[in-house]
């Protein structure tokens, strides 16, 4: 069940980057610098907070951070190389900031306190993302355009995916690695409730 809830909520960061990427994209000779770079920020920031709270339902401490900054540092990477290098390292730095204050925030709580606060940083990032789109658009349908300062390489998709491809691959590739218990686990646990 825990499981299904954290794929779930990934799922649901997933589909919150992608809407801000692709609206983005759509108007991107239109949009100003500061907003794609505070979209990197926020993105990146509420999904390692979220990740990383979520997580701590069924990973220890070390591997939370290192799973939620994997993540949100992905999705700032996204966002940002679709712009400049400042957006970028905009976004990896919120990324960095949120997985590990995620991590920390799960590690403190009881688990029924997990699930509160994991649905109110949800909400809270779906107001922001309604926010940013509004924003977005607003830019876009400006008659004036913004400083050119997008990239214009054809090279960007490609970055976006392969960016995209082993953030999830080292994700799924750790998770999946530390989820099952070995020999040694189980009798670290077991001794450790007899003593």
């Amino acid at each position: 069940m825990k499981l299904v809830l954290q794929f779930i909520v990934l799922l649901i960061i997933v589909l919150s980057t992608a809407t801000i990427y692709f609206k983005i994209f759509a108007s991107r000779h239109k949009v100003s610098c500061n907003t794609v770079m505070l979209a990197a920020m926020v993105l990146s920031t509420m999904s390692g907070l979220i990740m990383g709270t979520i997580l701590a339902l069924t990973q220890p401490f070390s591997l939370n951070s290192i799973l939620s900054m994997i993540i949100a540092i992905s999705i700032g990477l996204i966002l940002g190389a679709m712009f400049n290098l400042m957006t970028t390292i905009e976004g990896m730095a919120g990324g960095i900031m949120g997985g590990l204050m995620g991590a920390m925030l799960g590690e403190m709580l009881d688990s029924t306190y997990i699930y509160i606060l994991s649905l109110v940083l949800i909400l809270l990032m779906g107001v922001m993302t309604i926010l940013m789109i509004k924003q977005i658009k607003q830019e876009g349908q400006s008659v004036m355009p913004q400083e050119p300062t997008i990239q214009k390489n054809s090279s960007l998709n490609r970055l976006s995916l392969i960016i995209t491809c082993v953030g999830l691959l080292l994700f799924s590739g750790i998770l999946l690695g530390t989820s099952s218990p070995t020999n040694s686990n189980m009798n670290q646990d077991h001794h450790s409730h007899h003593q």
